[in-house]
């Protein structure tokens, strides 16, 4: 009996989901789900694509959000979702790339299990230093790493995060040996930092704004690539430090939907986004949030993303990031 119920409601949905695809959709709100509180990067990002997507599609749209478990909360619920257009998620580097590389629990896959709709843009992280600390740059960073071998530490914002990835990127492709500590934030890593505990580490550049533009900490690099936070400070890319330009392309912001939506409202979502990252007023808001405006298709994600993890899957791999 349960079997059966299970197999209606699944029947009911694709039914529901097809009806919708004939020009219908939307006909009820649409939800933005995002792995933040309210007021973090991506509730941000997130509030905004929402405030000017809703009267290209006639239709309302709302931001939920399911924080926690460096956002995986926010894609598994996606993917569990009824595959009609109505939940999507916003997703980043971390969630579609690198915690599924160094999470063997985790409750989703991000091919099979979702459906990729939109690229809103590429972000980047910054690595930043004591104002003292001897290097002033990437290279010179690694010439130091040469000279003083496995005695430098670096600070990410957790295992298996962007910044974690970075500073195993930097071991791997320079053939040096930083040792790693695991913050809980951004903010605590620059907090620990001015106080004189941690000599550099990585931040988001949104967290680490203020404090650069403050003088309170120096800028070293951008991670991958640069960020327009700081368009004048020099990347890993340009130094030679990633792995690939395909996994310097993985940080992006990107919407997702579960997997099997109707071609026909994909294409209509995508279409909607497209105008609206295209919007001056909007590209302008995105740079504020440390978001480079780039947009791409879901097809074009889709095409992308296998090569993106077999590209951070070496980093992941050679050092080891497993999150327990």
């Amino acid at each position: 009996m349960l079997k059966k119920l299970v197999l209606f409601g699944m029947a009911a949905a694709a039914i529901c989901a097809h009806a919708q695809s004939d020009g219908s959709y939307p006909s009820r709100p649409i939800k933005f789900v995002v792995s933040s509180v309210a007021g973090g990067g991506s509730d941000a990002i997130a509030r905004l694509l929402a405030a000017k997507i809703s009267p290209i599609l006639k239709g309302t749209v709302i931001v939920e959000n399911r924080p926690g478990a460096g956002g995986t909360i926010a894609m598994g619920a996606t993917a569990r979702s009824a595959p009609d257009g109505y939940t999507l998620v916003l997703g980043g580097v971390s969630t579609n790339v690198l915690i599924p590389l160094s999470n063997p629990k985790l409750t989703y896959d991000p091919i099979k299990d979702l459906t990729p709709v939109a690229q809103i843009g590429l972000a980047s992280i910054v690595l930043v230093a004591k104002n003292d600390f001897p290097a002033n740059n990437l290279k010179e960073l690694v010439a130091l790493a040469r000279a003083k071998p496995s005695t430098l530490q670096y600070a990410s914002f957790g295992i298996g995060s962007s910044g974690h990835y970075c500073g195993e990127m930097l071991n791997i492709v320079s053939k040096i040996d930083l040792g790693h500590v695991a913050y809980q934030s951004a903010p605590q890593i620059l907090t620990d930092m001015m106080g004189g505990h941690i000599q550099f580490g990585f931040v988001d550049s949104a967290s680490g704004a203020p404090a650069i533009n403050s003088g309170k900490v120096k800028a070293l690099a951008a991670c991958p690539t640069r960020s327009p936070s700081f368009p004048d400070l020099r990347s890993f890319e340009d130094d030679g430090m990633t792995v690939s330009s395909t996994a310097s392309n993985a940080f992006r912001w990107a919407f997702y939907g579960p997997a099997k939506m109707p071609p026909a409202i994909v294409n209509k979502l995508t279409a909607a986004m497209r105008t609206v990252v295209e919007m001056p007023d909007v590209q302008a808001k995105l740079r504020e949030f440390s978001v480079n405006p780039v947009f791409a298709t879901g097809e074009e994600l889709g095409k992308l993303a296998p090569a993106e993890l077999a590209a951070w899957k070496t980093i992941a791999d050679t050092a080891k990031i497993k999150i327990e």
